[in-house]
């Protein structure tokens, strides 16, 4: 068997392997690893030969695309100082990205104060905002339903579903916020898919708490 079959068994096992890692900087590595063994193959067998250019020039491609995933991923493990007035939003609701991860999403968002501002709309498609203090008021058809406290999440359903807000939600007073729109989660998950992934099961996470504390609310009341 010529080395040339040989490094094509070897990336095309290599390839179908990487399938199964779950996570993506992994799965990137291996894809590497299959795009060089292809480049290899087609340059010992020649370019000239039937089907190897077109081979070559999609590992290139392939390897290319797959080293910038593999230079952002490994980016957002570097080291990173997080400000002492984000420590504890950190700590309390983003403790699952890395401190990188954490300061490109805040980066992100559009950051502003509202004075007693609705800023979701009830029946309407709304964005993701974090309350970084102060408190927000959950209203529906004009009943107050709920109070979040500083560091909620508000939005997140919507967010998620991709529908319209069944509640509207307005700032007590003057909040600082953190807002993410949609189109800012698109080009998140465009340009950083593995955060992107994160950040939703950080909000995944937000909307099944309010939904434990709103049954626990209705078990007490028929308690």
């Amino acid at each position: 068997m010529e080395y040339a079959e040989v490094l094509f068994y070897i990336a095309e096992i290599t390839l179908v392997l990487s399938y199964s890692v779950t996570r993506m900087i992994l799965l990137r590595f291996m894809a590497c690893a299959a795009d060089i063994g292809y480049i290899a193959a087609a340059l010992l067998i020649g370019l000239d030969e039937a089907g190897m250019k077109p081979t070559f020039i999609f590992a290139v491609v392939a390897f290319l695309v797959n080293a910038v995933h593999i230079y952002r991923l490994l980016k957002m493990r570097l080291p990173a100082t997080i400000p002492a007035q984000l420590q504890e939003v950190y700590r309390r609701k983003f403790a699952g990205l890395s401190p990188r991860e954490f300061l490109h999403l805040t980066g992100i968002a559009e950051s502003r104060y509202a004075r007693n501002e609705i800023i979701i709309e009830e029946n309407s498609m709304c964005d993701v905002f974090l309350a970084l203090n102060g408190e927000l008021a959950v209203t529906r058809r004009g009943n107050r339903l709920a109070s979040l406290p500083a560091l909620s999440i508000a939005g997140e359903v919507s967010a998620l579903t991709r529908s319209e807000s069944l509640a509207s939600v307005a700032t007590i007073g003057n909040v600082k916020l953190y807002r993410w729109t949609a189109e800012c989660c698109d080009k998140l998950g465009k340009s950083h898919p593995e955060l992107a992934l994160k950040f939703q099961k950080i909000l995944l996470g937000e909307m099944r708490q309010k939904m434990h504390l709103q049954n626990l609310a209705q078990f007490a009341a028929i308690a």
